[in-house]
């Protein structure tokens, strides 16, 4: 994850301006809270339906934020990523950034069919 720290600055010192990073589910808080702490942009937990919590809220810790930006291993049929758009409601999604293990190449990664018409986020992606 430093190359998603690095990016995420680089992103933001070139004008994208960053808010809050947005991951889903518990299993997106592992690595996106080290990327928070690192960056020092908090973080937005966007639950998943019948995650089990007692909370009703779709963003947790970060739902007073406008820019969001999305971590996540990788994007197969697009439909998570659709999931946060949608809690996200009027807020901005203004970039996606993908890590994968090394263990599970992603040379062969494709953007979803209709991803760009659908989404029209820009997307950066790489090896851990």
């Amino acid at each position: 994850f430093p190359v998603t720290i690095l990016a995420i600055k680089r992103d933001n010192r070139n004008g994208m301006r960053i808010e809050a990073i947005a991951v889903r589910g518990v299993s997106g808080l592992v690595v996106g809270g080290a990327i928070s702490a690192y960056s020092g942009i908090p973080l937005a937990i966007v639950r998943k339906e019948g995650d089990g919590s007692h909370s009703d809220y779709p963003i947790e810790y970060g739902d007073e934020f406008s820019r969001y930006c999305f971590v996540d291993d990788f994007i197969s049929s697009g439909k998570t990523l659709s999931k946060v758009i949608d809690a996200l409601g009027d807020r901005e999604l203004v970039k996606v950034y993908l890590y994968k293990s090394a263990e599970e190449s992603i040379l062969n990664y494709q953007k979803p069919s209709g991803y760009e018409s659908r989404m029209n986020v820009p997307v950066e992606s790489w090896m851990l």
